[in-house]
């Protein structure tokens, strides 16, 4: 069955073809006239007695659980595919859109992040058509997870799987947080997870994240590796780079 549920999948397409020509059928006997030019009910019902008595059943009645006619959205995996095309990073001419995050942090002072974007990243064009620049002051922009312990948990910490949840579409930021495990290392970029140097990190192991791919081997994942970037400046400036 194709992503998408039921309703996307090849044994619905098929049998709504297979509908079709039942009712294209039956419309056409519903129309038999006898002599008299009135619609004759004996004829019908006899060829159609005669008719599917000799198809098994099931080439035409079919059942569907409820549950499997409403449609669920793909877990789509950011980490597959290619990039859009006119942003590919493959050369100077399409770059990838690039765009920097500034907030506030729990201190109140002013942080930036450029953010690398992902195969997934919606591109939010400013007025020259370059990736906007992205202003917060929300006081509830972090969603980080406190622990019982009163650290938090990063966002590198997460599996592939949970990052999919979370609605994660490939963006990366280079984490520069004092003293944690994956400091200098590109790591998942989810608006409100991105870590805060007032917080402490609990430690986790960084490998089976490395092995998934979401965090980045020698520093730069390999999605990102020789990609131009192109990204919009604080000073307004446009700036183009390659990913090294």
């Amino acid at each position: 069955m194709k992503e998408g549920g039921f309703l996307a999948s090849d044994l619905n397409i098929k049998r709504q073809g297979i509908s079709l020509i039942w009712g294209m059928m039956l419309s056409s006997l519903d129309g038999l006239k006898n002599e008299s030019g009135i619609c004759d009910p004996d004829k019908i019902s006899t060829f159609t007695k005669d008719f599917f008595s000799n198809i098994p059943h099931q080439e035409y009645t079919y059942f569907v659980e409820e549950s499997k006619l409403s449609f669920r959205p793909p877990r789509r995996n950011p980490l597959e595919g290619p990039y859009p095309y006119g942003r590919t990073g493959l050369t100077m001419r399409d770059p990838l859109a690039g765009f920097m995050v500034c907030k506030l942090n729990k201190a109140g002072e002013p942080d930036s992040r450029i953010v690398f974007p992902g195969k997934l990243t919606p591109f939010v064009p400013d007025q020259d058509g370059c990736a906007e620049i992205i202003f917060t002051q929300d006081p509830n922009y972090s969603k980080v997870e406190q622990l019982p312990n009163g650290r938090y948990r990063h966002i590198a910490s997460y599996t592939l799987d949970e990052l999919i949840d979370l609605g994660w579409d490939g963006s990366w930021y280079r984490s520069s947080r004092a003293n944690h495990v994956v400091k200098g290392q590109f790591v998942p970029f989810i608006f409100g997870y991105d870590s805060d140097e007032e917080d402490e990190y609990e430690p986790f192991d960084v490998e089976p994240r490395k092995r998934e791919g979401t965090i980045g081997w020698n520093e730069t994942p390999m999605e990102l590796r020789g990609k131009y970037m192109s990204i919009r400046k604080i000073d307004g400036e446009v700036g183009l780079m390659q990913i090294n």
